[in-house]
């Protein structure tokens, strides 16, 4: 992991392990590396055969800070070398 930016100083991974500690150690353990994408992307897939009910909403949001920072912290880490998220496609 690199020591940039310390995932455990951030309240938005605060409020995420708190909540779902097994999540929360991926993630840990992902920080820095590129399949953090991945990993962040297929939590939002259904790939159980029971129901889900998905995240709360505050934990959706605090999981799209987590890639905004990890993207402006490991930039060549990115699936495409930018996030899609500060790319402006409305000029």
């Amino acid at each position: 992991m690199s020591e940039s930016i310390a995932i455990r100083d951030s309240t938005d991974f605060q409020l995420v392990d708190g909540a779902f500690p097994h999540i929360g150690k991926k993630l840990e353990l992902l920080w820095g590396q590129p399949e953090f994408h991945s990993f962040v992307q297929g939590l939002g897939q259904d790939t159980r055969e029971r129901v889900r009910t998905g995240f709360p909403a505050d934990i959706l949001f605090a999981l799209t800070r987590l890639v905004l920072a990890h993207d402006a912290a490991f930039p060549d880490q990115s699936p495409s070398g930018q996030s899609i998220w500060g790319q402006s496609n409305f000029r």
